[in-house]
């Protein structure tokens, strides 16, 4: 709290919490907005790489940037939702949170 009342010259609690909660408005939202510019550059991968199948078949898995986006977009999107919905409402979606989990790690050690 100290460094809002040196920074931003609030001096009163209500400002600081005003401050901090349109802070949290207006940032949070950026994982979400992550996670659908990912989705769409994950798409656009894999359409491409299904649209030219010169250099391997449909049926080798999707490498690269396009599985990195595919699944960065449900992590991140997962991710701040649950960030989102606690700092606003003070809710953690269990759910999501672990569902955000199992993908990140899905992606980086392949489980079945």
């Amino acid at each position: 709290m100290l460094h809002f009342v040196k920074a931003y010259g609030v001096t009163r609690e209500s400002e600081i919490q005003q401050w901090m909660n349109a802070w949290k408005r207006a940032h949070l939202h950026v994982p979400l907005i992550a996670g659908v510019v990912l989705l769409a550059l994950g798409l656009k991968k894999v359409l491409e790489y299904v649209s030219a199948p010169v250099h391997h078949g449909l049926a080798d898995p999707l490498k690269g940037v396009g599985l990195t986006a595919l699944v960065g977009d449900v992590t991140w999107y997962l991710l701040g939702h649950v960030a989102f919905m606690w700092c606003v409402l003070h809710v953690f979606n269990v759910q999501r949170a672990v569902l955000a989990v199992l993908v990140a790690f899905e992606r980086r050690f392949g489980l079945p």
